[in-house]
């Protein structure tokens, strides 16, 4: 079932999601089992966790992260 908001953000205390700002790796999960079909973890340039994120928009995501897609 996939979720009806375009994206969700979770940034541990003291870090505010900036796009644009940070890296974060990406999982894709057919069907949206998990909610949504992309689902990811957040890092800073140091490669320190910080959040994690889902979507159903693999474009949300190349405009919101540095990410390098394999």
């Amino acid at each position: 079932m996939k979720n009806s908001k375009e994206f969700e953000v979770n940034m541990q205390k003291g870090f505010k999601f900036v796009p644009k700002e940070y890296h974060a790796d990406a999982t894709f999960y057919p069907h949206g089992c998990f909610g949504y079909c992309y689902r990811g973890n957040i890092y800073n340039d140091s490669g320190l966790l910080i959040g994690d994120y889902g979507t159903n928009d693999s474009v949300w995501i190349e405009n919101n992260f540095q990410i390098e897609w394999r």
